[in-house]
């Protein structure tokens, strides 16, 4: 049996109108029935109802299961001898948030780049609600977040844990944390309560973003009214501003070290709790080999790069 016949029967077991799907397949009508046909006689039983409509039968129902395999499998093996024919051209869709691309990107690309030169990878920027329904809606090929989702259809890889980390500079710590600056260099490794901080000048993410919702939470239970001087969605003006002796910010472990280099930096009390950040991909997508080894190289490099206060990246 050829096997377009199981890719035209799902197709119209999913409309059940065969003029419509005749048109849609580009085929006759006739061409249709007599595929339909064909497989009933090969499986001797009656697939669909003609009357009053179109109807699947317990057998067509039964049949349409394994077509959906038998077509998700054989698109899977056109991919896979797809980039075999091609040399492993092509594109891989990444989706992230913009924080984190900058974060990680710098971290992955070199390395993958040198043995995919000719594989061009497209980041896909947004919120992680938002990447999460680009990737069921297939727009990307998988997504770096730390968004719990629990659809079925979706796998999770564990990366790394992130934690959110208070970033400050020698001159600012000098400066608003005087009387305590000796004890917090000591002590770096250990949780500090936020009232260590509490006289500092904030420069803090964008009100709608997820760590800026973890700080004011932050903030609230602690009863303190923080002095926020700046306010913005970009990580590189948040680590840059922090830099330069303005005051303190919160950014994820995951940021990249070369961005805050010379910025000393805290585990907080109440905000220190890790979460997973993870690699989510469709269970039924066909992964290409470039993006399997994107994701090798992921969990490779990234646990090794991060900017927690005990890592062994030189701070000062």
């Amino acid at each position: 049996m050829n096997i377009s016949a199981y890719y035209n029967f799902e197709a119209l077991a999913q409309d059940l109108n065969m003029t419509r799907t005749a048109q849609k397949l580009g085929i006759t009508q006739q061409a249709l029935s007599a595929q339909i046909a064909r497989l009933e006689k090969h499986y001797q039983m009656q697939l669909l109802t003609r009357e009053p409509r179109l109807e699947l039968t317990y057998a067509g129902r039964k049949l349409l299961e394994f077509c959906k395999q038998l077509n998700t499998w054989n698109a899977q093996v056109t991919d896979e001898l797809q980039e075999i024919r091609d040399g492993e051209r092509g594109r891989i869709f990444i989706g992230a948030t913009a924080k984190r691309g900058f974060s990680i990107l710098p971290m992955l690309f070199p390395p993958f780049n040198r043995e995919y030169p000719h594989i061009e990878v497209c980041m896909v920027e947004g919120p992680s609600p938002t990447l999460i329904q680009d990737l069921l809606e297939e727009r990307t090929d998988f997504c770096i977040v730390v968004t719990q989702t629990e659809y079925p259809s979706i796998c999770s890889i564990p990366i790394m844990e992130e934690r959110t980390l208070l970033f400050i500079s020698d001159e600012a710590m000098r400066k608003y944390c005087s009387v305590q600056y000796d004890y917090l260099l000591a002590n770096k490794a250990y949780p500090q309560p936020i009232e260590c901080f509490k006289n500092c000048p904030f420069i803090l993410n964008s009100t709608d973003n997820r760590v800026r919702k973890k700080c004011d939470y932050l903030f609230a239970v602690n009863n303190i009214i923080p002095n926020i001087v700046l306010s913005s969605t970009n990580a590189m003006n948040l680590a840059e501003i922090t830099s330069q002796g303005c005051g303190a910010t919160f950014l994820n472990s995951s940021t990249r070290a070369d961005s805050v280099r010379g910025l000393h930096r805290f585990l907080i009390q109440d905000l220190s709790d890790p979460q997973t950040l993870k690699i989510s991909y469709l269970r039924q997508h066909h992964l290409s080999r470039p993006a399997r080894r994107f994701i090798e190289l992921a969990r490779e490099l990234l646990p090794q790069n991060t900017a927690l206060p005990q890592s062994t990246i030189d701070l000062l």
